[in-house]
């Protein structure tokens, strides 16, 4: 079953004391929220990556949402320690508005449960909007200030409450051991603004994540390097139903939450992003804001996406929930509600558009001179046909 929106999911919302901001009303009447508008980020992590919440709060100078899973057994004091180091990392950047600890059940089967610490993340935000951002993307130096000079440019927009604005994502290519090596290995090859990001791209020094696989090509980067700054650009259409933006959103009662059936590597984001596009969620493009993914080694997870000899066989376990996630979309949602489509479908639509003008020009012109309309030349309804796969 779809984990539900804030809005029906009393229980759950209460279960995780989720209270909504307070709000004010303004002299139209409309409600307005008390942090009107701030973005606060959010990140989880497991232990192997926690030293990157340093970095986090290095680079995004608003509030921050961490969440940390622990091993069974970890050490107590050793949570005290990484708390004081990431406070006092934070404490010139910004506030650090929460740092969650989440120990491992006892009963757990090993794998990451990254959507149940998202949603953790998200509860736990208090400002009118968030950044989800995973933990080894990091953002360009002067993100946060970049983000509020487009709120404050774009205030009508930032008003939506099914708005996604997206953050574009670049990688690093490269190899190394383990995460305090990775990080002087390459930290200091992130671009730190977009003129030097244009020049590594251009250099083929850097590029776009995941590009083979759609999972960020409908951002169309070519048009973002053009952007102007503080301007928005909307993404018209997608190509595939893979794309899995980082993303700004406001925090509502009809958001959904991510679904915590989706654990460890592999399908978890592009649910969320699915489920928001059937709800009416569009995309626009921020014009100076971006993240970089920092190399890394293989995570556990990955490992085990990877790894279809196990007799758990979580890549086709995964694979299988989201085609029955694809489903229960279809049964709960209207395709009449989406904002944002394929771009096949928007071509086809086209295509049948233009040959219905000229079919209704033939018929206007036999009427014309009294001829009978052929069956062919009859007046057909255009039809949407649903957008399924990934």
């Amino acid at each position: 079953m779809l984990l539900a929106a804030f809005a029906g999911a009393d229980d759950e919302v209460a279960r995780r004391g989720y209270n909504h901001p307070p709000a004010l009303r303004g002299s139209s009447g409309e409600a307005l929220d008390l942090y009107e508008y701030d973005v606060t980020l959010v990140t989880v992590t497991s232990i192997e990556r926690i030293v990157l919440l340093e970095k986090m709060c290095e680079r995004w100078h608003g509030p921050k949402v961490f969440v940390v899973f622990l091993p069974k057994d970890y050490p107590v004091f050793e949570t005290q320690e990484w708390e004081e180091r990431t406070a006092a990392a934070c404490a010139g950047g910004g506030r650090m508005d929460v740092l969650k600890f989440l120990p491992e059940p006892t009963d757990s089967k090993g794998e990451f449960p990254v959507n149940r610490l998202r949603n953790e993340g998200i509860l736990a935000v208090t400002t009118s909007h968030f950044f989800y951002d995973d933990i080894d993307f990091l953002p360009n130096p002067g993100a946060y200030e970049a983000v509020m000079r487009a709120v404050a440019a774009n205030r009508d927009v930032f008003k939506d409450i099914r708005m996604g604005f997206v953050v574009p994502a670049f990688q690093l290519k490269g190899d190394c051991d383990g995460m305090r090596e990775c990080i002087t290995a390459y930290e200091q090859k992130i671009p730190s603004d977009k003129d030097s990001l244009r020049t590594m791209f251009i250099d083929r020094e850097i590029h776009i994540f995941d590009e083979p696989y759609h999972g960020h090509s409908s951002t169309n980067y070519k048009l973002w390097f053009k952007q102007r700054p503080m301007t928005l650009r909307y993404v018209q259409c997608l190509d595939s139903n893979r794309y899995e933006p980082y993303l700004i959103v406001r925090k509502t009662q009809y958001l959904p939450l991510f679904d915590e059936r989706f654990t460890g590597y592999g399908k978890n984001k592009i649910q969320w992003i699915l489920h928001l596009r059937y709800l009416g969620w569009a995309f626009t493009v921020l014009p100076d804001v971006y993240v970089t993914h920092l190399p890394h080694p293989k995570s556990k997870a990955r490992k085990h996406w990877e790894d279809a000899n196990k007799p758990d066989n979580h890549r086709k376990r995964m694979d299988q929930m989201f085609k029955g996630f694809l489903d229960e979309l279809q049964d709960l949602s209207h395709k009449k509600q989406k904002r944002v489509h394929l771009c096949d479908w928007v071509r086809d639509q086209k295509k049948l558009r233009l040959e219905e003008e000229a079919k209704q020009k033939e018929r206007q012109k036999l009427r014309a001179q009294g001829l009978p309309i052929p069956e062919e030349l009859q007046d057909p309804e255009l039809y949407e046909d649903d957008e399924e796969g990934a």
